[in-house]
């Protein structure tokens, strides 16, 4: 409590001197008691009004400027603060705080770039300045450019788990497990109730055969109540590392029952399977692995390409990606444009009879393809005749 009532006394004092008179523009008794107030309960839209109706929305004189464009940035008035800031600026190039707002303007309207133009002037003054180093990676375009300021961040405070886990994240990304691992069992032993560090060290255990320590650690996250895909998964991983192939499975189970199943927890189960010698349900989670690799819209981008080709006058190849589409979906319209195609271009009788009857077959929607329908009947008493 001690420790609060003094940074609110520094607070007061900070804003008191803040406005002491520093030129002819002043704040009377009573704007400085409303300011205190504004400030207090976090009005600042009322706060920047009020400096605006005292200064101006162009005072020249710095203290002015300061209060200005604190108030106008935490406002959200971000055109007045930023021209307020420059102006800062302007009078020391140098000045670091003023550097930070102005990237923090930027960033806030999405200009990554020019934020990082100012974060990067921090650190020409300051080439250690953790807090320039964090927000650049943060916000770096480039994998590359990212992975050297999470470096030159975690070099400078290793212990910062925000740093630690996004490094690690991007090492083990790099295949650089070791390092990755370093990174996190440094700054998860200066804060061992870090979960999120925890986590990101589960799979790096795994990989690197920390076979003990990785049952520690999913223990531990399983004992926190963190049952996710994500740790019921790696530690099914960890499961057949250990050649438990039935807990491995017993695991992956749970995913599946929750419908949280994904293309790499399949293939698991299917290895599973196989090293169990249960060809049966090794090829059953084969196939569903296969199943869960292939995009739903592969179908509808086949009939697409089917289309242009159609268009421009390519049959054959218009009748090839049709073909290619009915293998990703059972879309009754492709049998129809099948029918069409082999019916009315390639003058292939035979085919076109197999797909208007498979459209038929397929039952399309009385109402909606009532057209389509009676012509398939018509065209299918015609070819037969």
């Amino acid at each position: 409590m001690d420790v609060l009532i003094m940074k609110y006394f520094y607070s007061l004092c900070f804003l008191l001197f803040l406005i002491l008179p520093a030129s002819g523009q002043t704040l009377n008794t009573g704007d400085q008691e409303k300011l205190l107030e504004y400030y207090q309960s976090q009005r600042y839209y009322d706060a920047s009004k009020l400096l605006q109706r005292t200064f101006g929305e162009d005072p020249q004189d710095l203290k002015a400027i300061s209060m200005l464009a604190y108030a106008s940035n935490m406002a959200g008035n971000l055109k007045l603060a930023e021209r307020q800031y420059t102006k800062l600026n302007q009078a020391d190039p140098r000045n670091i705080a003023v550097l930070f707002s102005l990237a923090g303007i930027h960033s806030k309207r999405g200009n990554d770039d020019k934020a990082t133009s100012f974060y990067q002037q921090v650190l020409a003054i300051d080439s250690n300045n953790f807090r320039a180093l964090k927000l650049i990676a943060s916000i770096a375009d480039h994998p590359d450019d990212r992975l050297k300021y999470l470096k030159r961040a975690s070099k400078v405070n290793p212990l910062d788990g925000d740093i630690a886990y996004d490094l690690a994240i991007d090492l083990n990304r790099l295949k650089q497990q070791t390092e990755a691992y370093q990174v996190l069992d440094e700054a998860y032993q200066a804060d061992t109730s870090n979960y999120m560090l925890l986590k990101a060290k589960l799979p790096l255990c795994i990989s690197l055969k920390r076979l003990n320590e990785a049952q520690q650690t999913g223990d531990k996250l399983l004992q926190n109540g963190d049952s996710s895909s994500y740790v019921i998964n790696s530690m099914g991983r960890l499961a057949m590392e250990k050649k438990d192939y039935k807990k491995a499975i017993g695991l992956f189970k749970v995913l599946e029952n929750r419908t949280e199943v994904s293309e790499s927890s399949l293939y698991y189960t299917a290895i599973c399977y196989d090293k169990l010698k249960d060809v049966k349900n090794a090829r059953i989670y084969i196939k569903a692995t296969i199943e869960a690799s292939i995009s739903p819209n592969v179908s509808s981008y086949y009939n697409f390409l089917a289309y242009t080709h159609e268009s421009a006058g390519a049959y054959k190849a218009a009748n090839a990606a049709y073909l290619r589409s009915l293998q990703y979906g059972n879309n009754i319209e492709v049998y129809y444009s099948l029918g069409l195609l082999n019916d009315l271009k390639l003058k292939n009788k035979t085919a076109a009879l197999r797909y208007y009857r498979q459209y038929l077959k397929s039952k399309p929607d009385e109402k909606s393809s009532m057209e389509n329908i009676s012509y398939v009947k018509s065209r299918i008493t015609a070819l037969t005749n």
